[in-house]
């Protein structure tokens, strides 16, 4: 090895220079690497140039000289409403608005999610298109979705009179009037009648005509917000609780209350306020106790939900809806034994209701899948553990 080493240094100490590059290959390498980089060059220019074309073919609609008709046409293809609502205004701020420019800057303003700007301009647009049924649904809608209900209530009626009778328009219209109107007046029915030849409005709106067939019923209000409650029309049934709320009896304001925070959970609303005075109504109501674990779940309070059903279900042993609700809560605070029990016993006190036992099967799939994933056997710890809720 101490050889090798010593010829090495010697080498390397004695090594002839490199040596000289022919002058015709150095001019070689050098064009060689001028065609590379001027290659490389030309490949980005293309590819940005390309590129661009492409962006501005897909945006040509947001500033060229267009009409309010080609830029609704560009919408779905630009992907940009923002950008043609800015296009869009400054087109009207050096023409001035019209009935088409005003009902398009409500279509882009909805589809950006702003329903209070799409009202402000499709209320404008109405001026052009006073009996636009679609210009007309959309405006009621809107005002349906933000709580305005005089205002769509007007709409909808007016909608109705410039509808053929039966027809989509009518009876969606009719629909809606009716669930705002349950609230304040018997004549509701007429508008649920019209709209009862829809089927998908045929269930419900029987169920209201029945409720409002009977005007001297103190509960008639409370009733049909609880109807609507039950079909999940939870804006129509807060405004129908928030009615019924106004009763002169303590015990049916309480019950309306408490209704009504469930109706605003549910809509992703806060409900506290609502329930929070129900309670103070009517601390020993069942019902108002099992209305606040459903708050208090919904608000991710498990263990104040459990004491809120088990409180609910001493004051009522009889409503089988409570046990399920209070097994479902034990379920959700780890304790599946109890909460297995008290769904059992919803169902044995429903006489089988196929609502209890589907939810008792799909916590039961829940759990099994999970132990599954850990690779526990459910069956065989089952077999190992007494039963001490049934000794």
């Amino acid at each position: 090895m101490a050889i090798l080493d010593a010829v090495s240094l010697e080498t390397s100490s004695a090594a002839p220079p490199p040596p000289a590059v022919p002058p015709d290959l150095a001019a070689a390498r050098a064009r060689r690497r001028l065609f590379v980089i001027l290659a490389a060059a030309m490949i980005v220019v293309i590819s940005t140039t390309y590129l661009g074309l492409q962006w501005i073919e897909a945006a040509r609609p947001l500033w060229t000289e267009v009409t309010a008709e080609s830029l609704l046409a560009a919408l779905p293809r630009s992907g940009r409403p923002a950008q043609a609502i800015y296009r869009l205004e400054s087109l009207a701020a050096r023409d001035g608005w019209d009935g088409d420019r005003l009902r398009l800057a409500g279509d882009l303003y909805r589809e950006l999610g702003d329903v209070r700007a799409a009202a402000a301009y499709w209320e404008r647009a109405a001026a052009y298109f006073p009996n636009d049924p679609v210009l007309l649904r959309r405006l009621a809608d809107v005002y349906l979705e933000i709580g305005e209900w005089t205002r769509a209530a007007d709409i909808l009626a007016h909608l109705r009179a410039v509808s053929p009778d039966s027809t989509p328009d009518d009876t969606w219209a009719a629909f809606q009037l009716g669930l705002i109107r349950a609230s304040v007046s018997p004549s509701a029915a007429d508008d649920l009648r019209a709209a009862m030849i829809e089927p998908a409005y045929e269930r419900i709106a029987s169920q209201l005509i029945g409720v409002l067939s009977r005007p001297d019923d103190p509960l008639r209000v409370l009733r049909a917000g609880i109807v609507m409650a039950d079909a999940e029309l939870w804006s129509a049934a807060e405004l129908a609780f928030s009615y019924a709320a106004s009763d002169p009896d303590p015990s049916v304001t309480a019950l309306a209350l408490a209704y009504g925070a469930f109706a605003r959970d549910k809509q992703g609303k806060d409900g506290s306020l609502w329930i929070n005075q129900a309670v103070t109504l009517a601390p020993d109501d069942a019902r108002v106790r099992y209305l606040l674990g459903l708050h208090l779940r919904a608000t991710r309070d498990f263990e104040g939900s459990l004491r809120a059903l088990a409180a609910a279900a001493a004051l009522d042993p009889s409503r089988p809806e409570i046990y399920a609700e209070l097994g479902t809560a034990y379920w959700l605070t780890g304790d599946r034994v109890t909460g297995e029990y008290w769904l059992r016993h919803a169902i044995e006190l429903s006489d089988g209701d196929p609502r209890y036992q589907t939810v008792l099967d799909s916590l039961l799939a829940e759990e099994a899948n999970l132990l599954e994933s850990l690779g526990i056997d459910l069956e065989a710890t089952a077999e190992s553990t007494p039963d001490t809720l049934n000794p």
